[in-house]
């Protein structure tokens, strides 16, 4: 919280004035996470599916919170990285690009996500990629692979020398956030903004599926919805016969991607636009 000062009137024997501080409100995408994390540590934050592996995982908000201050961690500690760094995402619609961008807006570092095989175009701080850019990573002082293995299995191939493997990194990190982040990333406002356009509601269950079309894909897909304490359904590769069907099991309220062709929107799901 940052602080200015208001005066008020006396409460005092003497009339008068005094000067109080007034609190102005800080946020960001970490004060959801620990605000979701009081409300609800232990129910359903994130869901993913793989329809082409036929992978399922559902990460509560004590297991996200935990593996964003492991990164968080490997940023600071490992990296140096913090206000003013440059971190480039070259992930698909996986959970742990959800992890990567709660963490890097958590230290103030400038986040760009690109599509999963694109280039961020010029040198960075911290590159995030998985298996298809292993062997033509982008230009960044470090580069981290993300094997998008079912269970996050590190990498079962060598990699090159100057790209590290992300799950064996980060394990070894502490579980609590070993130093201050500094101040966070703008992502919390613009999260916060965008909740407020879709009107969503912390009893929403968002889902989104298919490709991510970068940052903005990730704010209305993942940190809006937390920034209310939602929570986010989401599928890569999706089978369009299994959506539908999925969503009523899963208790979906709203989806926030175009819908596969042939797939109609049950009238008690709405489509955020």
């Amino acid at each position: 919280m940052g602080s200015a000062a208001s005066l008020v009137p006396s409460a005092g024997v003497a009339p008068g004035w005094r000067r109080v501080p007034t609190l102005t409100p800080v946020t960001s995408t970490s004060d959801h996470l620990r605000r979701a994390l009081s409300d609800d540590p232990s129910g359903p934050r994130l869901t993913f599916y793989d329809d082409a592996t036929g992978e399922r995982i559902e990460l509560s908000t004590t297991t996200l919170a935990n593996w964003v201050a492991k990164t968080v961690n490997l940023l600071t500690l490992e990296c140096g990285v913090g206000p003013g760094s440059l971190v480039s995402l070259h992930l698909p619609r996986h959970w742990t690009t959800a992890v990567w961008v709660l963490a890097a807006d958590a230290v103030g570092a400038e986040v760009n996500s690109y599509p999963a095989a694109a280039s961020a175009g010029s040198p960075v701080d911290v590159a995030v990629i998985g298996p298809d850019l292993v062997d033509d990573p982008p230009q960044a002082e470090e580069v981290f692979a993300v094997s998008l293995a079912p269970l996050a299995a590190p990498f079962t191939r060598g990699l090159p020398t100057f790209v590290r493997d992300y799950t064996l990194e980060v394990r070894a990190m502490p579980d609590q956030v070993s130093s201050p982040a500094g101040p966070p990333g703008p992502l919390g406002t613009l999260a916060e903004a965008r909740a407020a356009a879709q009107r969503l509601e912390p009893s929403d269950r968002v889902a989104a599926l298919g490709d991510l079309r970068g940052l903005p894909s990730l704010i209305d897909d993942w940190l809006a919805p937390l920034a209310v304490g939602a929570s986010v359904l989401w599928v890569r590769n999706p089978d369009p016969d299994r959506c539908v069907p999925r969503w009523v099991t899963e208790q979906v309220t709203a989806v926030s991607s175009t819908l596969p062709n042939g797939v109609v929107l049950p009238e008690a799901i709405r489509l955020l636009s």
